[in-house]
């Protein structure tokens, strides 16, 4: 029995011979006969671990490589895999980007062939839903750098614009945080584009800096700006540096004014001082100081925006001093 296996080095033609000797006929008697050695073609096999994980608007690879025996060239091809995949069919990169209607799973067939032998591999690809953060949005009132009276009773609406989630189902709720000078911070939780608070919370005579933040529970942004506003109390007098040597009221500023203005004032010596507002009839139609003071330079604002337009008196009253100054109130 003749027997062996050939390996890829001996395809091809050979002559065998073959010599039959029994011991003792002295001789041989010999067989000669062509063996052709043909090629085998060997399958190709995976030597890549499917990547099985896929997210919402991300994208997705997966290499997948193989190797074949003879060395062949090998081609890649999909079958029944999702719209959103395609494969390089010389590389066998796999890739794409799944969006929300894509989340879910999906069997993925991958065909690798070296022209006459074609294997597949199969998995199954995950793909997970993508949390997408809220869209950027602005801050609208206070604006930057506003200037607000302080009164009390009064309240401070902020607001701002809508901050737009793209994932179906998400509430967006925002932060409004308020932090004064002396970073002494206020926070408040809504789901509106609005947050109404007392005044009483703030301070007069006190800067402050505003923002908001906008979540959906997992992601959260900041308001593309911060503005600043500064809270003032229309009813306080306000001590200025120096001490005058005369009397003086000073001409309101602006003038005309709406809906306040501005009195600056000098006290020479110590003792009680009015400055109040009368109208052209002589009528006392505001009280803005009325108390002991001591020497010094002094501002004081109107409020009048309850007072109807028209011409009005300012008159600073003091130990041997009166003084008057006519304005302007335009509605």
């Amino acid at each position: 029995m003749i027997q062996g296996t050939p390996g890829a080095s001996d395809v091809g033609t050979q002559q065998i011979t073959v010599e039959v000797n029994d011991g003792y006929f002295r001789g041989t008697n010999q067989l000669t006969y062509t063996l052709v050695v043909l090629h085998t073609n060997h399958m190709p096999r995976f030597t890549s671990v499917p990547t099985m994980k896929a997210f919402e608007d991300i994208p997705y690879q997966y290499q997948v490589t193989a190797t074949d025996p003879d060395g062949d060239l090998l081609t890649f091809r999909l079958m029944n895999s999702p719209a959103w995949l395609s494969i390089d069919s010389l590389t066998g990169l796999i890739q794409g980007t799944p969006h929300a209607s894509d989340v879910g799973s999906v069997l993925v067939h991958i065909y690798c062939s070296d022209g006459s032998i074609t294997i597949e591999q199969s998995y199954l690809l995950q793909v997970h839903h993508t949390n997408h953060a809220p869209s950027p949005f602005h801050l609208l009132t206070p604006t930057k750098f506003d200037t607000i009276e302080y009164h009390p009773s009064d309240s401070v609406q902020f607001s701002w614009s809508r901050a737009h989630d793209s994932d179906a189902g998400d509430i967006v709720g925002y932060e409004l945080v308020v932090v004064n000078v002396n970073l002494d911070t206020l926070r408040f939780s809504t789901t509106d584009t609005f947050k109404t608070i007392a005044m009483t919370q703030l301070q007069p005579w006190m800067a402050y800096a505003w923002s908001v933040f906008a979540t959906d529970g997992i992601e959260t942004v900041a308001a593309s700006d911060t503005f600043f506003f500064f809270m003032v109390d229309v009813n306080e007098v306000i001590e200025l540096p120096g001490i005058p040597t005369t009397y003086a009221l000073e001409q309101n500023y602006p003038n005309p004014f709406n809906p306040s203005t501005n009195f600056g004032f000098r006290i020479a010596d110590f003792g009680f001082v009015s400055l109040k507002v009368y109208d052209v009839y002589g009528r006392e139609v505001a009280t803005l100081v009325n108390e002991t003071m001591h020497p010094g330079n002094y501002q004081v604002t109107w409020d009048a925006q309850s007072v109807a337009g028209g011409t009005y008196f300012a008159t600073l009253r003091a130990t041997n001093f009166t003084e008057t100054r006519k304005v302007m109130l335009v509605k």
